[in-house]
């Protein structure tokens, strides 16, 4: 039995309001929305037993709301309705308690059973790395989650890092686990291996092999397996792991890969190389990968996700894209629109409204013999543009061209004779050097330079494993940062470093995100000369512009800064750092960037709704050269000989001088 208690708008038109239940998209029932349903209403709903599911099950309330008024808007406050929480859903089982029987595993079902597109997680997904992971196991743990984050649109607090120490049995009970590494460093790992009912895979006698069929792995062979969870059998537990780094990278190759491969079919797979197209195709693909990452170019719609969009009707509708672009450099970006409607659109009076960040641009009316597949050029003013997200909305309005005795009447007889399709080969571009963009610094410009169109990509995440919220605020970034240049993108690029490995040798040229890491790293004399905020062991709170103090204090009260600056070790690449007084203060700056669109360089925050930016940047000297470079051999040769003079004749003076001191001595 499903119970529905909701609430509505006091406003409505009783006789075209109305709420439809539906279970797995059969409706069920429908009950209008009346005067006597306003102050709330009960809504009982037999679900038929063939309906439903052993796994996931989808209930959907669909609302139709109206005023009653002519031209009515469909954006008008008072159209509501509210579903509240009291709403429930009764099983009954044949069994008292019921069994539940987990279906047959597949690795090609993957992200099955943790996650399924347009359904929530049953349980929250937390990846397991051993006690002390190595940065392959780190990097292992952060691809599988940002995969999952990228394949499915679900609420972050339902996916969890952590190490496997950090987990008592009763959380491992109510937990989907994916335990990532190799079973000689992992605990549960193993534990999972030797309880696993899969007869054809488990550990041998030696704690680093593993074995299939009989057969031990070899060193670079990895191996990916899932079964019923041994410490709760209605979950699953996903095995990512091999003898090695080698193996465990090369199973998460398997695991992210965005096409479907033949190789992950039934519960295990032994991945003895990493699956991959022509090599013809791997380059092809890697240079468009190359390609799709750059900011400053044109694309099409349909590259960055957008299919063909169409719109009905005569009421207002919009629609709403998110375009990401460098640094503009003055001049003007252009929108390419290809559009098609019927003549049945009055050409006189539809139009199409053309807003960028809040300011509408152009109004273009659907004129003209030409109606499928016309393209229209607008220009984007470069005041308008910003480096980073740039919200663009389309917004329609048509009527219809019989209007004959209803010229004054907003709605169409025939809203199916109304349409207007914005097609995938419509482009963008946008002005202004990629690498300008990299040398700005601005936390609204977000995600780039570290994520573009193709991900989140040549960076480093620099976090302290031994902290939960350290592993947390990394992976709330990266998952952020991913999201915002493209959420489709399956990330590949990314390297994942303890502190203590993360020496400014190690991260090169790539770009750094710093979460949460505790003092004494081979980092700290960077951060130090390059962030304009430095939180000190201590308490004490410096805020630096230059070489200059602005301001030094000693506080209690907790503090979170999510700060942007040039690497010293390579100016050109960015260093992104989240820092907090204490671990919730960390919390609040990590999840600022899911939620919140920052600016200036440095955003202060004394709560998790509360922060201030401000624009600072310290000038950091460049590195001296070498020798070798200031100086050529031959260069340095006289300058040694020269010195050599020097002190030769010094040492010449003074011995003469020596000799001659009685004569001195009498003479003074």
């Amino acid at each position: 039995m499903l119970t529905i208690e909701l609430t509505h708008s006091n406003l409505l038109d009783p006789q075209r309001s109305a709420v439809s239940v539906l279970v797995n998209d059969r409706p069920l029932r429908a009950l209008a929305l009346t005067a006597e349903s306003v102050d709330g209403v009960r809504i009982p709903v037999a679900v038929p037993r063939e309906l439903l599911l052993p796994d996931f099950n989808k209930v959907t309330l669909e609302f139709a709301m109206a005023l009653g008024v002519v031209c009515e808007d469909q954006t008008h406050p008072a159209l509501f309705a509210a579903v509240l929480p009291a709403s429930s859903l009764e099983l009954r089982f044949a069994d008292q308690p019921g069994r539940f029987a987990l279906a047959a595993a597949s690795l090609a079902e993957y992200p099955y059973p943790f996650a399924r597109a347009g359904y929530p997680a049953v349980a929250p997904i937390t990846v397991v790395l051993p006690a002390a992971p190595s940065a392959a196991e780190l990097t292992a743990g952060y691809r599988i989650a940002l995969d999952l984050a990228s394949r499915v649109l679900f609420e972050v607090e339902r996916l969890e890092i952590v190490r496997a120490s950090e987990l008592t049995t009763a959380e491992l009970r109510a937990r989907q686990l994916i335990l990532v590494g190799a079973p000689g460093r992992h605990r549960l790992l193993a534990e999972a291996l030797a309880a696993s009912a899969l007869a054809e895979v488990g550990v041998g006698q030696e704690a680093r092999a593993l074995v299939e069929g009989g057969r031990r792995l070899g060193e670079e062979e990895g191996l990916l397996a899932l079964a019923a969870s041994p410490w709760s059998p209605a979950l699953r537990a996903l095995l990512v792991t091999g003898a090695g780094d080698a193996a465990v990278r090369r199973a998460v190759d398997a695991l992210t890969r965005a096409e479907p491969t033949a190789l992950l079919a039934g519960a295990v797979a032994v991945v003895r190389a990493t699956p991959s197209a022509s090599a013809g195709a791997d380059t092809a693909e890697a240079d468009g990968a190359a390609d799709a990452f750059r900011f400053g170019d044109a694309f099409r719609f349909g590259e960055v996700g957008v299919g063909d969009l169409t719109m009905r009707g005569a009421q207002a509708q919009s629609i709403d894209l998110s375009l990401r672009a460098s640094a503009p450099a003055g001049e003007a970006g252009a929108l390419d629109l290809v559009l098609s409607w019927p003549e049945t659109v009055d050409g006189r009076r539809s139009h199409v409204s053309v807003s960028l960040n809040g300011q509408l641009v152009e109004t273009i009316e659907l004129r003209g013999s030409a109606r499928q597949q016309t393209p229209m050029r607008i220009a984007l003013p470069p005041e308008l543009l910003r480096p980073g997200p740039n919200a663009l909305r389309l917004e329609t309005r048509l009527y219809d061209t019989d209007h004959r005795g209803a010229d004054l009447v907003c709605e169409s007889r025939t809203p199916e004779r109304l349409w207007l399709t914005v097609h995938a080969d419509s482009a963008v571009s946008f002005p202004g050097d990629p690498q300008a963009g990299a040398r700005a610094l601005d936390l609204g410009a977000l995600p780039y330079p570290f994520a573009g169109r193709g991900g989140l990509r040549e960076t480093a995440i620099v976090v302290d494993p031994q902290s939960p919220a350290s592993l947390r605020a990394g992976l709330l970034a990266a998952i952020a940062l991913g999201r915002r240049g493209d959420p489709a993108a399956h990330t590949t690029d990314i390297e994942v470093l303890p502190q203590a490995e993360a020496t400014p040798d190690r991260l090169g040229t790539r770009h750094v995100v710093v979460a949460g890491i505790a003092p004494g790293g081979p980092l700290d004399g960077a951060l130090a000369d390059a962030l304009p905020l430095l939180l000190a062991p201590d308490g004490t709170r410096r805020l630096l512009g230059g070489a200059e103090t602005l301001a030094e204090l000693l506080a209690p009260a907790r503090l979170g800064a999510v700060q942007e600056a040039p690497a010293p070790w390579a100016p050109e690449r960015r260093l992104l750092a989240l820092q907090g007084t204490d671990d919730v203060a960390l919390g609040w700056a990590a999840r600022a960037l899911l939620d919140e669109q920052l600016a200036g360089t440095v955003a202060l925050f004394s709560g998790p709704n509360d922060f201030e930016t401000l624009a600072l940047r310290r000038d950091i000297a460049p590195p001296p050269a070498p020798v070798a470079d200031r100086f050529t051999e031959r260069e340095s040769r006289e300058r040694q000989l020269a010195a050599l003079a020097l002190i030769a004749a010094g040492a010449g003076a003074l011995l003469f001088a020596w000799a001659l001191r009685d004569r001195i001595a009498r003479r003074l």
